[in-house]
C-alpha cells in the first residue's frame, strides 16, 4: 500500500511540474533572447530553423531546443551564448563566428553548474565551448571545427566531455587548466594540432578517444598528477603520440599508439608513472622515450616495428621493466642509459639490432629475459658496472652476451646458444660467470684484453671453440665443464695473428669487431704461437653433428630444442613434467620451448628435481647426493612379512621424521646387506612352509 501511495504522489508531482512548465516557440524573424527573458525557470524554448544574428544569455534554468538546426551567428562578438544560471540544456543548434581573442571568449561560455550541451555544431570560434570555474556539466555528441580551441576547462571539476567530434582545430581539441576529476571519453580529433592537452590538471580520466593527424602531440600532459590515460588510439602526429612532462603517478594503459613522426610515448622529468599493456607500433623514432625519471614502471607493453629503439630510457633510477615485448625494431629493443637500481625482468626482445642494451648504467638486475634472434647482440653492456644478469636466454645472434669496458658484473644461470660468440668481453675485467649454459656456438667464451674475471661451474659444450683468449686470462675458481667442443681453448698473445691458421679460421672469420665495439659502431654499422687443445673425440665426430646454424630435429621431423641431460653418477631414470620418458642418463631429448620440470632417480641416491626454462639448446648436469648409510644402526630398519599369499611381500619402513624419495622408482634407502639377505630368506621360508601346509 505504501509503495502505491508513493508512486501516486510522484506522478501527481510530475504532472504538476509539467503543468507549470511552458513551451515557448521562436520563429526565424523573432529574438531568442526575448523569448528567454519572458520564460520562467523550467520552461522550454523551441527555436525553429533559420539564422539568428544575436547573442544569448541564459540567466535562468531553461531548455533551449533547436528544430531543423537553427544557426546562431555571433558576427565576431566575444561571446555568443553564455550560461549564467545552472541546470540549463542546449541542443540542436549551429553556433558560429565568435571573436578569436582568448579561450574565455567564444561560441559558448559556461559559468555555472549542471548544464548540458548535446548534438550541436560549433565552428569558427576562438573557443567552441569554454567552461570557467564550474562543475557537473556534460558536453556530449557535438561537432567542433575551424576554431582555435574546441573545448577549454579552466578551474573546473567533475565535468564530462564525451562523444564529441573535432576537426581542423588550430590548437587544442580539448584543453584543461587547473582542472581535476573530469572525464574525457570517446571523443575523436582529426587534423587538430593537439588532440588533448592537460596543464596543471590532476586526477582526470582520458579514455577511448581517437586522436589522429595532428601537427604536434596527440595527448599532452604538463605538470599534472594522478591522471588515467586508458584505451585511446593515438596516431599520425607530427611529434609524439603521448607526451608527459613533470608529471606524477600517471597511469597509461591499453592505448594503441602508432605511426607518429617522433616518439610513440615521450616521458620527461616525471615520477612514479605506470605504463602498462600498451601497443606501440610503427613510430618514426622510438616507441617509448623516457628521460630523467624516477620510479617508472613498465609492464606488458608491446613495443614493436618502430624505426629506432622500442624503449629508450636515459637518466633515471628505481625503475622496472617487466613482461614487455620488443620485436622487430630497427634499433635496440630495450635501450637503458645512465640508469641505476632498476629491474629488467621477463621481457622478450627479439629481431632487433640488439635485444637489451645497457650503457653507463650501474647496479641493475636483469633477470629471466629472452633476447633471441637479434641481428647483432642479445644483451650488450657498455661502460656499465655492478649489474646482475641471471636466468636470461640469448641466442641466434652474432653476440649473445657482450661486454665492452664493463666491470664487476655477475652472470648466473644464463643460456647462450647459436651465436658467433655466446659471451664476448672487450676491455672488461673482474666480472664473474657461474653456472651458465654455453652451447652450439661458434665461440663459447671470447675474452679480448680482459683479465681477472672468474669462471666457475659453467657448461661449455658443443661449440667450435669453448674458450678463446686474446691477451686475456681466465681464472676458474671451480671446474668448468667443457665437452664436445672442437677446441676447448684457443689462446693468442701475439699481436700478429693472421698467420696462425686456426685462430684466423675460427676467430677472425667471425668478424668479432663487427659486434664487439662501441654502441654506435655496433648498431649503426659502425705474442707467442697460439695454444690449441683439440678434444680427443673431435676427430671422430662427423661434421654434420656441429649444429651451429640450424636447430636439430626429432626423428619425427617436428622442430624442437635439443636438451642434453647428464648426471653424476650416470644411469639415473629421467622424468620430465611428472612422466617417465624411459631413458637413463646420459641422454638427449627434444623439448618444446617453455618451463620444464626435470627429475632424476637413482637407487641409493636422493631424487633430483629442478625447473628449467628451455629457450634453446640446453645442457643439464645434476650432481646426485648419496643417501645416508644407516648400517651402524640396526634399529633404523624394520621388516614386516605378509605371508597370506603364496608369494610373500616384504614391506620396509623408515623411522618417523625421515623422508622417502618422492617416486617409487627411487627405490628403498640403503640398508645393511646382511639384513636384506636375512629378511628375504625369512620371507621365502615362511611362504614355502605355508605352501607345503596347504598341500
Amino acid at each position: 500500500m505504501i509503495r502505491y501511495v508513493s508512486a501516486g504522489i510522484l506522478i501527481i508531482f510530475l504532472i504538476q511540474e509539467l503543468a507549470i512548465c511552458s513551451i515557448i516557440t521562436v520563429g526565424e524573424n523573432e529574438s531568442i533572447q526575448t523569448a528567454i527573458n519572458g520564460a520562467n525557470s523550467g520552461d522550454i524554448v523551441v527555436v525553429n530553423s533559420g539564422t539568428y544574428f544575436e547573442t544569448i544569455d541564459l540567466n535562468r534554468s531553461i531548455t533551449l531546443q533547436g528544430v531543423g538546426m537553427p544557426v546562431v551567428d555571433g558576427q565576431g562578438r566575444d561571446r555568443i551564448v553564455t550560461l549564467l544560471s545552472g541546470d540549463c540544456s542546449i541542443s540542436g543548434f549551429a553556433i558560429m563566428n565568435s571573436s578569436k581573442s582568448s579561450h574565455d571568449t567564444g561560441c559558448v561560455v559556461i559559468e555555472s553548474n549542471n548544464n548540458s550541451l548535446r548534438n550541436n555544431i560549433i565552428e569558427n570560434c576562438s573557443c567552441g565551448i569554454s567552461l570557467l570555474k564550474c562543475s557537473n556539466n556534460t558536453i556530449e555528441n557535438n561537432n567542433f571545427s575551424f576554431s582555435k580551441i574546441g573545448v577549454a576547462l579552466d578551474e573546473c571539476t567533475e565535468n564530462n566531455i564525451i562523444k564529441n567530434s573535432f576537426k581542423s582545430i588550430n590548437k587544442y581539441s580539448i584543453y584543461t587548466l587547473n582542472s581535476s576529476f573530469n572525464v574525457i571519453d570517446s571523443n575523436s580529433a582529426i587534423n587538430c594540432k593537439y588532440g588533448i592537452y592537460l596543464d596543471l590538471s590532476d586526477n582526470n580520466t582520458i579514455s577511448k578517444n581517437n586522436l589522429s593527424l595532428g601537427d604536434s602531440d596527440g595527448l599532452n600532459l604538463i605538470s599534472s598528477k594522478g591522471n588515467y590515460i586508458i584505451e585511446n588510439n593515438v596516431s599520425s602526429y607530427k611529434y609524439n603520440g603521448i607526451y608527459l612532462k613533470n608529471c606524477i603517478n600517471t597511469y597509461i594503459s591499453k592505448n594503441l599508439v602508432f605511426n607518429n613522426s617522433n616518439y610513440g610515448i615521450y616521458i620527461l622529468d616525471s615520477i612514479k608513472d605506470i605504463i602498462s599493456e600498451n601497443i606501440i607500433l610503427y613510430n618514426k623514432w622510438d616507441g617509448i622515450r623516457v628521460s630523467n625519471c624516477r620510479g617508472i614502471y613498465f609492464e606488458a607493453n608491446n613495443i614493436s616495428k618502430n624505426e629506432n629503439s622500442g624503449i629508450y630510457f636515459s637518466k633515471g633510477n628505481n625503475y622496472t621493466f617487466a613482461n614487455n615485448t620488443a620485436l622487430s625494431n630497427i634499433g635496440v629493443g630495450i635501450f637503458l642509459k645512465n640508469l641505476e637500481k632498476g629491474v629488467i625482468i621477463d621481457n622478450n626482445a627479439s629481431d632487433n639490432q640488439a635485444g637489451i642494451l645497457l650503457l653507463e648504467s650501474h647496479g641493475n638486475s636483469i633477470e629471466r629475459n629472452n633476447v633471441i634472434s637479434n641481428v647483432k647482440n642479445g644483451l650488450f653492456i657498455e661502460k656499465s658496472n655492478y649489474n646482475t644478469i641471471i636466468n636470461n636466454n640469448a641466442g641466434s645472434s652474432l653476440g649473445g652476451f657482450v661486454l665492452f669496458e664493463s666491470y664487476n658484473n655477475n652472470f648466473i644461470n644464463n643460456s647462450a646458444f647459436y651465436s658467433s660468440a655466446a659471451f664476448a668481453l672487450q676491455d672488461s675485467s673482474d666480472n664473474s660467470f657461474s653456472r651458465n649454459n654455453v652451447t652450439f656456438n661458434k665461440i663459447g667464451i671470447y675474452l679480448n684484453r680482459s683479465n681477472g674475471s672468474q669462471f666457475e661451474e659453467n657448461y661449455i659444450n658443443n661449440n667450435t671453440v669453448g674458450v678463446a683468449l686474446n691477451f686475456s686470462d681466465i681464472s676458474p675458481n671451480k671446474e668448468n665443464i667443457t665437452r664436445k667442443n672442437k677446441y676447448d681453448l684457443l689462446s693468442n698473445n701475439n699481436k700478429t695473428i693472421s698467420k696462425y691458421r686456426i685462430w684466423k679460421e675460427t676467430i677472425i672469420s667471425e668478424d668479432i669487431e663487427d659486434f664487439l665495439a662501441t654502441y654506435e659502431k655496433v648498431i649503426y654499422g659502425s705474442g707467442e704461437t697460439s695454444i690449441v687443445r683439440p678434444l680427443e673425440s673431435a676427430r671422430a665426430r662427423p661434421k654434420e653433428s656441429n649444429a651451429l646454424n640450424s636447430r636439430e630435429k626429432e626423428p619425427t621431423g617436428s622442430l624442437k630444442l635439443p636438451v642434453m641431460i647428464e648426471s653424476n653418477p650416470s644411469g639415473a631414470e629421467v622424468w620430465i613434467d611428472g612422466k617417465p620418458i624411459g631413458n637413463l642418463t646420459p641422454c638427449k631429448v627434444f623439448l618444446e620451448m617453455g618451463n620444464r620440470e626435470i627429475e632424476l632417480f637413482l637407487s641409493r641416491y636422493e631424487s633430483f628435481k629442478e625447473k628449467y626454462y628451455v629457450a634453446g639448446p640446453t645442457f643439464i648436469i645434476a650432481e646426485l647426493k648419496m643417501l645416508r648409510d644407516d648400517s651402524s644402526n640396526d634399529g633404523d630398519f624394520s621388516a614386516d612379512i605378509d605371508s597370506k599369499n603364496i608369494q610373500a611381500k616384504l614391506i620396509a619402513e623408515r623411522p618417523e621424521g625421515e623422508d622417502m624419495p618422492s617416486k617409487e622408482s627411487a627405490r628403498m634407502p640403503a640398508i645393511p646387506i646382511w639384513c636384506s639377505i636375512l629378511s628375504i630368506a625369512l620371507a621365502c621360508h615362511l611362504a614355502i612352509s605355508r605352501n607345503n601346509r596347504l598341500r
